[in-house]
């Protein structure tokens, strides 16, 4: 990596969450300017926006803990810089980056112990600031997490700040940065379509 190419990833962090806060509270405020009959009409687009939101706290997190596994860093990032508790973590990587990135919708995720997990999301302020990253319980067996997308952006945004003014005079931040940039470099050099299957010459 170039000297201090954490910069650009800095630089390049900060753009991508503020421009994502903006245009998300724009789509927001069309939404909800619709008749109530209509507001459902755009879950589709509230869960498109989950998933990058989720697919840029992983880039956070391999920023700082390149060399740990995706679920645990991802856990971990939600814990120390979110301050969401273990709990609430775990089940929002798992249903919102894992579930929903690879299966193409929400789906309720069950624990080993036979505990079932659903969601309550939302856009914005219609869920109380305290219940936000909260897991309560829906019956003996069942909980549900709660989340609202804007809430998450603006705090997203000012762990952005928080973690930019740490890794401009933490050496160890900037090598973990640059680890997990060089890492992404290797991956992409690595890309092949040898796994795909011989396709056959197109008869005539």
């Amino acid at each position: 990596m170039a000297e201090q190419q954490w910069r650009v990833f800095a630089d390049w962090l900060s753009g991508q969450v503020q421009d994502f806060c903006e245009e998300t509270e724009a789509v927001y405020a069309f939404t909800f300017s619709q008749p109530v009959s209509q507001r459902g009409r755009f879950v589709q687009t509230l869960y498109a926006h989950v998933a990058r939101a989720f697919s840029l706290l992983d880039r956070l997190s391999l920023s700082l803990s390149p060399s740990v596994k995706q679920t645990v860093r991802m856990v971990t990032t939600l814990e120390d810089w979110f301050g969401v508790s273990e709990e609430a973590a775990n089940v929002s990587v798992k249903l919102w980056r894992h579930g929903l990135m690879h299966t193409g919708e929400a789906r309720p995720i069950t624990e080993q112990s036979g505990r079932r997990y659903w969601w309550l999301l939302h856009w914005g302020l219609e869920l109380p600031r305290d219940q936000q990253w909260t897991v309560v319980d829906l019956s003996r067996d069942e909980r549900v997490l709660n989340l609202a997308l804007i809430p998450l952006l603006q705090q997203f945004r000012s762990v952005v700040t928080a973690y930019v003014n740490a890794l401009s005079s933490d050496p160890r931040l900037q090598r973990a940065a640059e680890e997990a940039e060089a890492r992404l470099v290797a991956e992409a050099a690595r890309f092949h379509f040898g796994h795909l299957p011989a396709r056959r010459p197109a008869e005539r």
